[in-house]
């Protein structure tokens, strides 16, 4: 008999649920807005707490202490080149003639990859 109710009961439930759908799904939306926002809550109070930790040892000095002069700002400058580097002129055919794709020589590669093509063939042997 138990097990009857219970079923009936879910029925029912169920039952009223698609009766409701907008109730529902707006109930939803509800709760999950509660949740975000302690999430939120706990992670801002987490932050700030965090900040003002930051803050008060930056400004904690031992007794007699003086506060250290901030220091000049540094800028760097990146020269730039003129001319780009010429590309060198590679007049030798390419190893196996030419006759696949498969057969391409070191030369064919540019000298940045190398490195990976080597990692690349050592990690699939």
């Amino acid at each position: 008999m138990n097990n009857n109710s219970c079923k009936y009961y879910t029925e029912r439930t169920l039952g009223w649920m698609l009766n409701n759908k907008t109730i529902v799904i707006l109930s939803l939306l509800s709760f999950s807005l509660f949740v975000s926002t302690l999430a939120i809550a706990g992670q801002r109070n987490r932050l700030s707490t965090e900040l003002q930790d930051l803050k008060n040892s930056l400004t904690t000095l031992a007794p007699g202490q003086q506060t250290p002069a901030p220091e000049p700002a540094t800028t760097t400058t990146l020269a730039t080149p003129t001319d780009p580097p010429a590309a060198p002129e590679n007049t030798d055919p390419p190893a196996g003639g030419g006759a696949g794709g498969d057969s391409k020589s070191n030369d064919d590669i540019p000298a940045d990859s190398r490195g990976h093509m080597a990692e690349l063939s050592a990690s699939t042997s």
